[in-house]
């Protein structure tokens, strides 16, 4: 009799047990698919064809290290962010290009190269707000920009633009001033607020 009790009471323990480990793994489950992050795609594409090779060379790098930067970043809500450069012989390559791709977002980047070192900008740029002027004035010749427009796929408003200076060299100590990662900044923050909207 002692020993039914004791079988009964072993297998009720076991069973107790097993429902336990069900309800861990059942929990587990559910707080890793609750987790699971939703990554946000974005295409980075230069915004015009150079008409040199030095100025599609230039186009090249500015598209590769923002795509780069973006890639670090990551939204509030924790989704991680996939940028894939896009480049392609023409636009209607591009566009088939982002098409496959499965973009959600297009950053569009193009550089103003200044011939005469002054902010003479063509009537046909569009209405950006030009980058604050640092404390140490630019040589002459160093006044190029980099602009850059943020929308969402299938849209034709954009959400973000705004420009940057290029990458520079300080003369005494060579230390890289690089403008991509405020540039990706700025697009995250514009991501989080048009996220946090919809």
């Amino acid at each position: 009799m002692e020993e039914r009790s004791y079988n009964c009471r072993k297998q009720g323990l076991r069973a107790w047990l097993r429902m336990l480990k069900m309800f861990t793994w059942l929990m587990t489950t559910l707080q890793f698919l609750a987790s699971a992050e939703q990554t946000v795609r974005i295409c980075v594409v230069p915004f015009k064809e150079g008409k040199s090779e030095n100025q599609a060379a230039i186009a090249a790098m500015d598209v590769k290290k923002l795509a780069a930067e973006l890639s670090l970043s990551k939204l509030a809500n924790a989704s991680p962010i996939v940028s894939v450069p896009v480049f392609g012989r023409d636009r209607r390559d591009v566009d088939a290009l982002l098409e496959r791709d499965e973009c959600e977002y297009i950053v569009s980047i193009w550089r103003y190269e200044s011939a005469d070192g002054n902010y003479n900008l063509p009537a046909n740029l569009p209405d950006i707000a030009l980058p604050q002027e640092s404390a140490t004035p630019m040589p002459v010749g160093d006044r190029d920009l980099i602009f850059y427009k943020l929308r969402a796929k299938g849209k034709r408003k954009d959400l973000y633009s705004g420009s940057a200076f290029p990458p520079t060299v300080r003369s005494r100590s060579h230390v890289v001033i690089s403008p991509y990662p405020s540039m990706a900044a700025q697009i995250v923050k514009s991501l989080n607020r048009f996220e946090g909207s919809r």
